[in-house]
């Protein structure tokens, strides 16, 4: 009968959280649960963060990647290598549009969630964006990657999903990191939506 324990929770970690929280409750009055970070444990507050970082993943990996394999198919590429351009420029000219599309929809997505599933954005919009324009890079860099192991558009889209799928089942986007085998985490780890994911949430 005494005073009861209170219990903090982490809500960012949503499937831990549920699970701890309906473990305190079956406790009774003895204890008394306060979830931190999600206090609702809302889905979407989880989620939404992830998928931006998703469809960053699919327009940098996939869409530059085709693009890039039909500019090489079309020879405009071999064209500009004539030119008294360099090389990287050439790529940097190429992934700019992709770069900016990107980020367009970033914003759109963000404001979408912030408007349609209430998430909040309680962090520093500059780190966000730091953080999204570091990770954009990563993820062009990979389809530029891909474009250039590539030999056809079929090739492209196939080899895109290959580096697509581990980062959807292992970044803590579906499932968290800290319930995987140790043997699995560490691809987790190397994967770059795992720390978007991270910073978008965090944000």
């Amino acid at each position: 009968g005494g005073t009861p324990v209170e219990a903090l929770v982490d809500g960012s970690n949503l499937f831990a959280a549920q699970a701890a929280v309906s473990a305190l409750n079956r406790m009774g009055d003895q204890v008394s649960v306060q979830v931190l970070y999600n206090p609702e444990l809302k889905t979407s507050w989880v989620m939404i963060p992830a998928i931006i970082g998703l469809i960053l993943t699919f327009i940098g990996t996939i869409v530059t990647s085709i693009g890039m394999v039909r500019e090489r198919q079309t020879g405009t590429l071999e064209q500009l290598a004539v030119m008294p351009i360099r090389p990287s420029q050439v790529i940097l000219g190429k992934i700019t549009p992709y770069f900016i599309v990107a980020a367009a929809d970033m914003v759109i997505v963000t404001v979408l969630g912030i408007l349609l599933f209430d998430v909040p954005f309680n962090g520093s919009p500059l780190a966000f964006g730091l953080g999204a324009g570091l990770f954009l890079f990563v993820v062009l860099g990979l389809g530029v990657f891909i474009s250039t192991i590539s030999q056809n558009a079929g090739q492209a889209i196939q080899t895109a999903f290959f580096f697509l799928l581990p980062q959807i089942l292992l970044s803590g986007m579906i499932f968290p990191l800290d319930a995987m085998a140790a043997g699995v985490r560490w691809i987790g780890y190397l994967l770059p939506l795992t720390y978007f994911t991270m910073i978008s949430q965090g944000i």
